[in-house]
């Protein structure tokens, strides 16, 4: 049986005529007429008595009337059910971000969120330069510093904070120090390092912390790290002692034009919450 041809049947069976049936079906009366026609086919009986008057249900139909009426209802529950229900978010999410924070911290937790929502597709813009949302380069980034534009809505998520590591154990010169190659030297994070060096040549200049951080293993000399990255390594060990001398506001921003999206909703929610999670191991606690 064709269970579109009920539906057809249905609109006849309240309409009462083939042309009523086929403007509340938005189709053809001679398209009604078939689909009936072929309904009773397939049941060997005839469904309506026809006249000029229009269409009268025959006993047969009538019965069949009784027990096709519920399906109708259960099609209009399920249609009304699927308008409501929340779709799963999916589609491309870009998330701008440093280079640290993007091996150090998210990439690990990016199997929590990709078991939470399948769907979604993570796409990782990380280094120095400062990705434009405006211009949709990402759609969503953690940044070290609040961002200044009036399309953009940031939200503190946390602190980041930066100290001295070296060599655990080992031999290192407390003066010898890595720097920071092609980095402005007006940021908080260059003038770290810079400030140790009591006027020595750095032993090594180097443009991110993944090299800072292998070349502190190897007991090369002190490098300023993320304490996220710092604490967690067994071969190394803080210069500083007590609280990190630099701590930074980690923030989370999105182009207001993104954030009713609910895929980028979902991620921006999960980086808050992993952040809040995370939040002694970022502020070096």
């Amino acid at each position: 049986m064709d269970w579109e041809d009920l539906r057809y049947f249905l609109a006849v069976a309240k309409a009462r005529t083939a042309t009523g049936a086929a403007r509340e079906l938005k189709a053809s009366p001679s398209t009604v007429i078939k689909r009936v026609s072929d309904l009773e086919r397939t049941l060997g009986q005839l469904l309506f008595d026809r006249s000029r008057e229009g269409y009268a249900l025959t006993a047969f139909g009538q019965a069949i009337l009784e027990r096709a009426q519920p399906l109708e209802s259960a099609a209009h529950d399920i249609a009304r059910f699927a308008e409501g229900a929340p779709t799963a978010p999916s589609g491309l999410v870009r998330i701008s971000t440093t280079e640290s924070l993007a091996s150090g911290w998210l990439a690990s937790r990016l199997v929590r969120f990709h078991r939470q929502h399948p769907g979604i597709s993570i796409e990782i813009l990380a280094g120095s330069e400062v990705v434009s949302l405006g211009r949709r380069e990402a759609d969503v980034a953690l940044r070290l510093a609040r961002p200044e534009g009036g399309d953009l809505r940031a939200r503190r998520v946390g602190e980041v904070s930066f100290a001295g590591y070296r060599l655990r154990g080992g031999d290192v010169d407390p003066g010898a120090w890595m720097v920071f190659h092609e980095q402005p030297a007006r940021t908080a994070i260059a003038r770290l390092p810079e400030s140790r060096l009591g006027g020595r040549a750095p032993v090594l200049r180097a443009s991110d912390f993944i090299t800072h951080q292998e070349a502190a293993r190897s007991g090369l000399a002190c490098a300023i790290l993320p304490c996220f990255m710092g604490d967690p390594d067994p071969l190394l060990e803080r210069v500083d002692e007590g609280d990190p001398p630099l701590s930074l506001g980690l923030w989370l921003v999105v182009h207001r034009d993104l954030r009713s999206s609910p895929r980028v909703q979902a991620v921006m929610a999960f980086l808050a919450d992993e952040a809040h999670a995370s939040r002694r191991l970022l502020a070096g606690r």
